[in-house]
């Protein structure tokens, strides 16, 4: 069992690096061909759906690409490529967001700061930073 995860991990990395050099080459329908490919035979890996995200992102359809990175939230939420390109693609401020093809693109995640609600002594609530 181990040696089919290990084969599937490099079979997807081996996808990753073709994609990679023909988006570099603006190669859209190539990419494309091997992403179809890549979800047929691996259909419960996130991955080929990141990548189809990356690409309809590279091709200006940032709805399309939206509904890719969901999917690949929703098949594998702590893949975080996928998990960083929503965010990135989802903030309304950035208008020239940089989206990650792989883990080695992405970069941090900022943890966002977690707040409460404290009461005076008026029984007023006050969202605070914790």
């Amino acid at each position: 069992m181990k040696d089919n995860e290990e084969e599937k991990n490099y079979d997807l990395q081996e996808y990753c690096q073709q994609i990679r050099k023909f988006l570099n080459l603006n190669m859209f329908h190539e990419c494309e061909i091997l992403i179809k490919e890549a979800m047929i035979r691996y259909p419960h890996s996130a991955k080929p759906h990141n990548w189809m995200g990356v690409i309809l992102k590279e091709k200006r359809d940032l709805m399309g690409a939206m509904k890719h990175f969901r999917a690949a939230c929703a098949l594998e939420p702590e893949y975080l490529p996928s998990r960083y390109n929503l965010e990135q693609c989802g903030n309304i401020f950035s208008k020239h967001v940089k989206v990650a093809l792989d883990e080695s693109e992405c970069i941090m995640l900022k943890k966002r700061p977690s707040y409460k609600v404290e009461y005076d002594r008026e029984r007023i609530g006050h969202v605070v930073k914790q």
